[in-house]
């Protein structure tokens, strides 16, 4: 379990991806507020001037002039906060998805393996994408706020100025005004709650509908993924159905209360105060400016909802990025020579590993066999450090894979599963991993892996796409590729999780006979007998433990290997 973050550690990861480096434009957005807030200022004096000029019968003409200038300012205050709206909302939102999106894809690929084993696809994709649009937008409503009181309190100052006893009455209104806001924010922000769960949840039936298509085409399964699909849809729909609904009422509510609640308080108020207490002009200049300040608290409570609805998506973005990342310290092997001592390991809380001690020497050949379940996988995945001993100590070069630096450990280890998984490009990229690679070397393990001939055939060479995980070619050829791309990296540890299951025993020989004699270290699984005995060491496992180890003629004659390897030869009848 990752360990909790400090509070300061969660404020410094806001304030590294959302604000640090936009401080000149945070700058910039203070420039037009101070713009903003001058427009506040001259604005009332003007407006008192020219309602008294209207009250008092001024000629159209000065009538027209003083008009100008009031809409100029009221002009200045509309363009103002346009930019200042375009700056907080749309250039420093695209900055901000700009670093999050690549920092959150390489937080993702430092977390170890545990990590994914909770998480589908359709959760990481989502929180990568819509979540951080989200947080985004509900982090910069932090921002925004912070100018909108400002402006608000301005407002407020001035109106004081104009008469405090309408200034409060106004003020008085809009506190009962923003409680009831404040509580459909609150409906609103557990509506969006369940929307986010339920696209989530949308998400990740696209993702099995587009990783697992060949398991719905070959069982006839497209009604039933259709429905489940179909009706995760009504769900999602209709949450936000639901959503959108009290978002439009709380802004057709907004709209029309901001504009009587100002004039209701104020002429209430004024029918109770004395007549020469009540300006005409002043009346007007406060109207004006109430206006303008309920507008601004609306949109203070429309913030309110985004950033809660953002705090939402950002809780999501900032449990990623919380999480303990694998260190990138730690001690480079010396050497390729392997051992597990005493190492013991529980998946699901089932005991796959008990006590297992086993010992490879540098450029050894060793083959491991055993039941289903037996552990053999959870083995060889430590090796890499995808998986690390709950007991015990597995290490690599007489250093435990727990303390070795992982991107040491594994640029020595190539390990080869039984499902490789091909990246929609090319060939060549599938094959080099973006690394430079002779072009002569890499049509030399072509020829090992037997690839040569595919690779003639195909319409592009190496530079053909071949589609989302090979689609476009079979099971066979997955794992040849799966294994060239594995032998160009020039591994000191070979690694085969049933690498070779998929392809026919002649392929499979010839592959091995070169790796056999290739100068690294080979540990593999297999269920194949034919396999098992090109091999100089055999290891079986039974229980989560070594049962048999040693030389291949040996292991083969025993009783126990026959009567193990019977059991495997039946149910997989290789």
């Amino acid at each position: 379990m990752a360990a909790q973050p400090h509070k300061n550690t969660r404020f410094m990861n806001v304030f590294r991806i959302f604000y640090l480096p936009d401080w000149p434009w945070i700058l910039g957005v203070l420039s037009v507020v101070a713009g903003i807030l001058f427009c506040y200022t001259v604005l009332p004096a003007r407006l008192e001037y020219l309602s008294q000029l209207a009250f008092n019968g001024a000629s159209l003409k000065n009538l027209a002039a003083e008009g100008v200038w009031v809409g100029f300012i009221v002009f200045g205050i509309i363009i103002f906060s346009l930019l200042k709206r375009t700056l907080l909302h749309y250039v420093m939102r695209v900055r901000v998805l700009n670093r999050a999106q690549p920092m959150l894809l390489e937080r993702l690929i430092a977390l170890p393996l545990d990590y994914f084993a909770t998480r589908t696809p359709g959760d990481l994709l989502s929180v990568i994408t819509s979540v951080t649009r989200s947080a985004a937008d509900g982090v910069m409503a932090l921002v925004e706020p912070a100018f909108i009181v400002l402006q608000s309190l301005y407002l407020v100052f001035l109106m004081c100025f104009l008469s405090l006893e309408l200034t409060l009455a106004v003020l008085g209104l809009l506190a009962v005004y923003l409680l009831v806001l404040q509580a459909v924010r609150r409906i609103q922000a557990r509506l969006f709650e369940e929307l986010i769960k339920t696209g989530r949840h949308l998400s990740s039936m696209a993702s099995d509908s587009h990783q697992g298509f060949l398991e719905i085409k070959h069982n006839a399964l497209e009604s039933v993924f259709e429905k489940r699909f179909a009706a995760a849809s009504r769900s999602h729909w209709g949450n936000f159905s639901g959503w959108f609904k009290t978002l439009l009422i709380s802004g057709d509510i907004s709209e029309y209360i901001g504009v009587f609640l100002p004039a209701l308080a104020l002429f209430v108020t004024a029918m109770y105060l004395p007549a020469e207490q009540v300006d005409k002009a002043a009346f007007v200049s406060l109207y004006t400016l109430a206006i303008m300040l309920v507008g601004l608290l609306t949109s203070l409570n429309q913030l309110g909802f985004s950033s809660a609805s953002g705090f939402q998506a950002w809780k999501d973005v900032m449990e990623m990025v919380e999480q303990e990342p694998e260190s990138e310290q730690g001690i480079i092997p010396d050497g390729c020579n392997v051992e597990w001592q005493n190492v013991g390991k529980k998946l699901r809380e089932k005991v796959v590993l008990d006590n297992v001690n086993l010992h490879v020497a540098e450029g050894e050949k060793v083959m491991i066999c055993g039941r289903s379940g037996e552990g053999k996988s959870t083995i060889l995945k430590m090796l890499p450090g995808l998986l690390k001993p709950d007991t015990g100590t597995a290490s690599v070069g007489n250093v435990s894979v727990t303390k070795a630096q992982p991107k040491a450990l594994r640029e020595q280890t190539a390990f080869i599963p039984q499902e490789p998984y091909l990246f929609a490009t090319t060939l060549r990229e599938n094959l080099c991993y973006g690394r430079e690679t002779d072009e002569k070397r890499i049509y030399e393990i072509l020829h090992q892996t037997q690839l040569d001939t595919f690779v003639a055939n195909l319409p592009d060479g190496l530079d053909t796409h071949l589609g989302p995980d090979g689609v476009k070619i079979s099971g066979g050829e997955k794992s040849r590729i799966a294994l060239a791309r594995a032998l160009l990296t020039q591994p000191r540890i070979l690694v085969l999780d049933e690498a070779t299951a998929s392809l026919d025993s002649k392929t499979e020989e010839c592959i091995y006979e070169y790796l056999l004699a290739v100068d690294c270290t080979v540990i593999g699984v297999t269920h194949r007998l034919s396999t098992l005995k090109l091999f100089p060491r055999i290891v079986a496992l039974a229980d989560g433990k070594i049962v048999l180890d040693g030389p291949t003629d040996e292991i083969v004659a025993s009783p126990i290997f026959q009567e193990l390897f019977a059991f495997q030869m039946e149910k997989n009848h290789d």
